[in-house]
């Protein structure tokens, strides 16, 4: 909020300090803390209606995939967190709506709209969420979404626009593009098998 951006480490090395308390050695702790962040992040995004300057759109369709995961994650354990996750992703996806429609503060169907639309729907067809009644709701916006980014308006048009996004050699976004070729692979099996087996 403040600005500051992150760095891109080409080598990758981080040195990673763990131990019997931290919070990566008990992930139902790393989730709930995840809870309450999503929730001081909707509080945020209603505090800088401007931000993201110039990707509002993938900001929020970002929160949203994030909310929708970590509610998967809490499920049988904290319904009652599960609830209002689901409730503050589908308000943003209903205020990405009106954004798309507004033609204003997006760059329309680019690398990053594709990466969080599939992580959304890939995570919309975990079991845990084949019983809310409000997954239809998810999918009647995202289909709206898409409509308004002319993004490709069927399974397949999808599947082959993004998988074009994915070729290249350039080392831009070398992690988005690896981050969708897996996206589009859980998002075959559920279009066209039925199925998604991991909640990772």
């Amino acid at each position: 909020m403040k600005g500051f951006i992150p760095c891109y480490n080409p080598s990758g090395l981080v040195y990673y300090r763990r131990h019997s308390k931290s919070m990566s050695a008990n992930l139902f702790n790393q989730y709930l803390h995840d809870a309450i962040l999503h929730k001081r992040l909707s509080k945020l995004i209603d505090e800088y209606p401007d931000y993201p300057q110039g990707r509002r759109l993938e900001g929020i369709l970002a929160f949203s995939s994030g909310a929708i995961l970590t509610a998967s994650r809490l499920y049988s354990q904290q319904p009652e967190d599960f609830r209002k996750l689901m409730e503050l992703a589908l308000l943003r996806i209903e205020d990405a709506k009106k954004i798309a429609a507004s033609k204003a503060n997006h760059l329309g169907w680019n690398m990053f709209t594709k990466l969080f639309y599939l992580r959304i729907v890939n995570s919309l067809a975990l079991p845990c969420f084949r019983s809310l009644n409000s997954v239809s709701a998810f999918h009647d916006n995202l289909k709206n979404i898409l409509f308004s980014l002319q993004a490709p308006n069927s399974k397949t048009g999808i599947m082959t626009d993004v998988l074009v996004s994915t070729l290249g050699v350039s080392s831009q976004l070398i992690w988005e593009r690896w981050e969708l070729r897996r996206l589009v692979y859980g998002f075959f099996k559920i279009s066209f098998w039925g199925s998604n087996e991991s909640q990772s």
